[in-house]
């Protein structure tokens, strides 16, 4: 059974010579829109102890994900298998946005809308 781990989502934040450097001086740096944030590099560490998948194995009742096949941090595929693995979880494609959805943002909305109303019923 495929399955996700935390750390292999996280790990695509960054090179792996990056994530090396991070590891002996204790933190990872992220660059995004001008800024320096640093990570540390424990979490890495602690995430490494999950897998994503089981995890939402124990989840009683349904759930959205929603995937884009233009995503380069939770790789499309991952999203596919995870989905195809975890019996409640219902998957939606987008083709159009990377990971902060933006590019397709009405189409999430009215997605999460549909989900939650069909959910209720």
């Amino acid at each position: 059974t495929p399955s996700i781990k935390s750390d292999q989502v996280l790990a695509n934040l960054y090179e792996p010579k990056d994530l090396a450097q991070g590891k002996k001086r204790g933190y990872v740096e992220l660059r995004k829109n001008g800024e320096r944030k640093r990570l540390h590099y424990r979490l890495f560490e602690d995430a490494a102890k999950y897998n994503l998948t089981q995890e939402a194995q124990k989840i009683p009742y349904k759930f959205l994900v929603i995937g884009t096949t233009a995503d380069n941090i939770v790789l499309y595929q991952q999203i596919k298998d995870f989905c195809e693995n975890v019996n409640n979880a219902q998957l939606v494609t987008l083709s159009h946005s990377n990971h902060d959805l933006e590019e397709e943002w009405q189409k999430v909305e009215q997605e999460i809308r549909s989900w939650f109303k069909n959910w209720a019923e």
